[in-house]
């Protein structure tokens, strides 16, 4: 029988979430193997789950320009027969990061609601409407479309549970001034795979062919040998 490899999603809320004392130091190096695939799988995941159709169309999302701001890739979905194509940027950053605050295990929904306000107003400002992190402005400013009749959404990925109002929903959208856009998507992945796990899902397939490839790599030059 073939295996499928997927995503341990207890084990996303023990080192993202709770930092368990063996997660410690790793951060960064997992984040640089597998961070940006595996934010996406679960986007697409979520995307499938609603019937949105969703594909990553391509990985290159830029101004068109060589010295351009950059995003992390074109994710696209179908929401009522309209093709949707997100420009997304991805950030990890979590209870490891710089700022970040562990969710200790015993946590309850009461804990959880005021922790997401918390959190969405350490990356938005009081009023909601601007990014305050320098690093993810750069998902409000338009990119060169891949397709001319898409619509063009921008998508910003967090970690870190969070919502304005201190609600589970993994994504949502928020008025953003400054920005070529009136709307910026945001999509929680704590949230998500918090969401899953109260549903009794445990595990999802997840599609990261570079991961596999850098694993495979790893196996090549970390391997074992004959005493």
């Amino acid at each position: 029988m073939d295996s499928q490899r997927g995503l341990n999603l207890p084990a996303l809320i023990d080192f993202y979430d709770r930092m368990i004392p063996e997660s410690k130091g790793h951060a960064t190096a997992i984040n640089a193997v597998m961070g940006e695939e595996f934010a996406s799988a679960l986007f697409v995941d979520y995307a499938n789950r609603n019937n949105l159709n969703p594909s990553i169309v391509s990985e290159i999302c830029t101004q068109g320009t060589q010295k351009g701001k950059r995003l992390d890739r074109w994710i696209q979905i179908i929401e009522n027969g309209k093709i949707i194509h997100f420009q997304t940027e991805i950030k990890n950053w979590s209870a490891h990061a710089f700022s970040g605050k562990r969710i200790p295990s015993n946590e309850t929904e009461e804990y959880l609601v005021p922790y997401r306000i918390a959190r969405w107003k350490i990356q938005f400002d009081s009023e909601g409407d601007s990014i305050r992190q320098e690093p993810a402005k750069k998902v409000l400013i338009k990119m060169k479309a891949v397709d001319p009749e898409a619509e063009i959404r921008p998508l910003i990925i967090f970690w870190d549970a969070m919502h304005p109002e201190g609600k589970p929903e993994p994504l949502f959208n928020v008025k953003v001034k400054d920005s070529p856009f009136d709307s910026l998507w945001v999509f929680s992945m704590s949230n998500y795979v918090r969401n899953l796990i109260s549903q009794g899902i445990y595990e999802v397939k997840a599609e990261m062919p570079s991961v596999i490839d850098r694993l495979n790599w790893l196996n090549i030059l970390y391997k074992n040998i004959e005493q």
